[in-house]
């Protein structure tokens, strides 16, 4: 299978499509009018329908500010919210938001128990959160939040 992988936006070659940009642990270390700037640039290298996977610390959550400001490089607190205001000032649809994944199968059955465990734990502890803080509103409070933007 042959990937490009470019460090950076100004190395694609101008004809470059993409169908998947991956942005994990990028978006942080990015200015925000910049971010905003790049996501503008890099939305005509989207095929239609193309999209962007992104993953940040959640700004908007007590459970991401120890990675948020754990790490110096970080310039830019991010939420749900303010991915989406940016994705549509750039064009693009936030199609999805929320925590990472925890996958449960094919990793042994001690750690499936524990992860089965912890997810409940969390969709319990998410939904008291919710209901005392947000008036119900899907607000994520995982640590860290992944997005799926679409041209």
């Amino acid at each position: 299978m042959n990937v490009p992988v470019y460090a950076l936006e100004s190395e694609i070659p101008e004809t470059e499509r993409f169908d998947l940009i991956v942005a994990w642990d990028v978006f942080e270390h990015i200015e925000k009018t910049a971010l905003g700037a790049l996501l503008q640039s890099v939305r005509p290298k989207l095929t239609p329908r193309g999209r962007i996977i992104a993953r940040f610390p959640n700004a908007g959550s007590p459970f991401g500010q120890f990675y948020q400001w754990g790490d110096t490089t970080h310039v830019t607190a991010l939420t749900s919210d303010s991915v989406n205001q940016l994705a549509f000032a750039s064009g693009l649809k936030l199609l999805r938001y929320g925590a990472p994944c925890m996958p449960v199968r094919g990793i042994g059955l001690a750690r499936s128990v524990r992860r089965t465990m912890l997810s409940a734990v969390r969709a319990l502890i998410e939904r008291f959160v919710r209901f005392a803080f947000f008036d119900g509103r899907p607000v994520p409070i995982s640590p860290n939040l992944v997005v799926v933007l679409e041209k």
